[in-house]
């Protein structure tokens, strides 16, 4: 697909237990006046594009300013205020928020620390964001090719194959 067009798929939420849509709905509606580019993404993401996953929690991935506009937006439901923190394989601004008893993580400037010593910045997640649509909402999520790059270069082989059998089963079935 080209940059800047908005992918519309069609997904059932099988997968995804009833506190997990009721969060996304008022996550949705919270988040609808926000101008930052925001994507979910994670194993939520995944699952909402169709790969067998069952996600603990939502994680949502933005800017810096993102974030605080999230914690703004979603003030009644916060937990964990935005700091910037580090950890021994991530750091990122990072706040944390409970909708429906539901956890949602939101990340701005997301670097990994990868295995030959350096960290690594989620370069052009911005530009690999694709609309899913659910029950007439539009969840904007990372596309499955920018998650498959990620978790290959974190060495995270059983979910980069879950996602890369999603993505051979999606060419043949569109070819």
């Amino acid at each position: 697909m080209k940059d800047g067009l908005v992918a519309k798929m069609q997904c059932k939420m099988t997968i995804i237990d009833n506190q997990k849509k009721n969060a996304i709905c008022i996550l949705m509606e919270k988040l609808s006046s926000m101008t930052e580019k925001w994507a979910i993404t994670g194993s939520f993401g995944l699952a909402l594009q169709g790969v067998n996953i069952n996600p603990n929690d939502i994680d949502i991935i933005t800017s810096q300013n993102g974030v605080f506009v999230i914690q703004l937006l979603c003030a009644d439901y916060i937990k964990s205020k935005v700091e910037y923190l580090t950890t021994t394989t991530m750091r990122s601004y990072f706040g944390v928020m409970e909708i429906d008893s539901c956890a949602i993580e939101f990340f701005g400037e997301i670097e990994n620390f990868l295995e030959n010593n350096y960290w690594d910045y989620h370069k052009q997640w911005d530009r690999n964001i694709i609309e899913i649509e659910i029950e007439e909402l539009q969840i904007p999520v990372l596309k499955l090719e920018y998650e498959l790059h990620i978790y290959k270069k974190l060495w995270m082989s059983e979910r980069a194959d879950l996602i890369a059998r999603k993505l051979q089963f999606l060419n043949e079935n569109l070819q």
